[in-house]
């Protein structure tokens, strides 16, 4: 089956591979990169960004000797950030990395999710 192009291909290469940036073996380093639309970028980045504030948060609360149970109540928050962050970059994952390159006979990307999906768990 043939792939589509990126809409976003490394100069000078002619990108087949779906959510690609190159035409070679998903394997290789200058292979391994997704075009994420801009408002998911800025999403995600609004997440990140609010994470290191509350990470910041946390350290400073530790400087300060905050009461354990109100650190833990931060980390706990701070961790499930995290979290709802993996599972948007999951979600854009499943629904164009992986689905593209299943239909474009690439099916050891299955294999690729679960150990992802092991890490994550």
């Amino acid at each position: 089956m043939e792939g589509k192009p990126c809409t976003d291909p490394t100069p000078g290469v002619a990108a087949e591979i779906p959510g690609c940036g190159c035409s070679g073996d998903p394997a290789l380093p200058e292979c391994r990169r997704t075009v994420r639309p801009e408002d998911l970028k800025r999403a995600l980045d609004a997440r990140l960004a609010r994470i290191e504030g509350q990470v910041r948060g946390i350290r400073r609360m530790i400087a300060e000797d905050a009461y354990c149970d109100d650190v833990l109540a931060q980390v706990s928050a701070a961790r499930s950030a995290l979290e709802r962050t993996a599972l948007a970059v999951l979600e854009h994952h499943m629904k164009h990395c992986l689905i593209d390159r299943v239909r474009a006979g690439q099916d050891e990307i299955v294999d690729e999710l679960v150990e992802s999906l092991s890490k994550l768990l």
